[in-house]
Formats: structure tokens, C-alpha cells, sequence
């Protein structure tokens, strides 16, 4: 009795560019990022940021359940605690359900509240008007800046940030609100 025949395997190596082309899965052991924090040789503190032994929440707010999900891996990889709000309002409520809350990554275009409307109702509540705003969003234009700023947001970062900026960003706002909560 004979035996079906199988195929030979052969030995041939295949551009990943092909691969990627011909719709076959890639495996990629780092992520396009990391390498740029690597070229640029900056890295990300290994240390879990805190304040009295706990570590430092931050409220993420963006309507994009896609860009949250990308900003909570990087700030979590900075070793912060992140919270999540699709819109203004559901910020204004976490903010006031967690007051371990201290820095605020806001985007401008959402329902129900955009960001310029969330900063003027944080700005108006002494409760949370302390606590630092970065505004993340893909509006690149001079006029959303100065408007964002006047409101009172601390930075603003255009999307897509690098990692490493937002990082550096975070850790000098969260140190900086701190040392004047200490002051007063």
C-alpha cells in the first residue's frame, strides 16, 4: 500500500513587507514607539510615580474608546492609575467621585461636552480647578491652543504625541501641582 505523498517543506525566506502585503499575520516583539524612545534614547521610568506611597491617578477623557485605550497603555506604562470618561460630563462626575484624581488628559471634540466647555465648568468649580489639564487632541491650529490655555489647561499636545513628551509632561505637572498644594 502506498502512502499519500505530502509536500516538501522547503526553506524560503519571505520579505515581512510580502507577508504583510499578502495579509499574513506579523509577529512583532516591540512596538513602532518604543523604538523611537529607543533612537531617541529616552525610556520610561520603571518607577510607579506616587504621592504618600500611592500611586497617582489620571483622568483620561476622549470620546474615542480607541484613543483611550492607546493613552491608558502609555500613561499606565508610566506607572500611573488611569480613569476613563467619554465626554466632559462624565469627567465632571468621576472628578467629583475621585478626588485622588490629579492630572486631567482632555480631548476637544466629544458629545455631549466638548473640551473647551469641560474646561470652563472645571475652572468654575474650586473642587477641581487645582488640578492640571493637558488637552490631547488632533486640532493643530493656533486659535484651539490659545483658547484651550486661556481656559486654563496647562499644556497642549497634538495627536499623535509621542509617548515620551506626554510622559514628561504628566511628571512635571503632577510634580509641579504638588509642590503648590504644599505651599498653600
Amino acid at each position: 500500500m502506498a502512502l499519500p505523498s505530502q509536500p516538501q517543506k522547503t526553506s524560503q525566506t519571505v520579505h515581512p513587507l510580502l507577508k504583510t502585503l499578502s495579509g499574513e499575520p506579523q509577529k512583532s516583539e516591540r512596538s513602532p514607539m518604543t523604538t523611537v524612545a529607543q533612537q531617541k534614547d529616552l525610556s520610561i521610568n520603571p518607577e510607579k510615580p506616587s504621592l504618600l506611597g500611592h500611586s497617582v491617578s489620571v483622568l483620561v477623557v476622549d470620546d474615542s474608546v480607541v484613543q483611550r485605550q492607546a493613552l491608558l497603555q502609555t500613561i499606565e506604562k508610566g506607572g500611573y492609575k488611569v480613569l476613563q470618561a467619554g465626554n466632559g460630563q462624565e469627567a465632571l462626575a468621576k472628578l467629583n467621585k475621585h478626588p485622588e484624581i490629579k492630572l486631567i488628559i482632555c480631548d476637544i471634540e466629544m458629545p455631549y461636552m466638548n473640551g473647551f466647555e469641560f474646561l470652563s465648568h472645571w475652572k468654575q468649580n474650586a473642587n477641581i480647578s487645582e488640578i492640571p489639564v493637558i488637552m490631547v487632541t488632533t486640532r493643530s491650529g493656533k486659535k484651539h491652543r490659545q483658547l484651550a490655555l486661556a481656559l486654563g489647561a496647562k499644556s497642549y499636545l497634538t495627536k499623535p504625541c509621542s509617548h515620551p513628551e506626554l510622559l514628561e509632561t504628566i511628571g512635571e505637572l503632577i510634580t509641579q501641582n504638588q509642590t503648590l498644594v504644599t505651599l498653600k
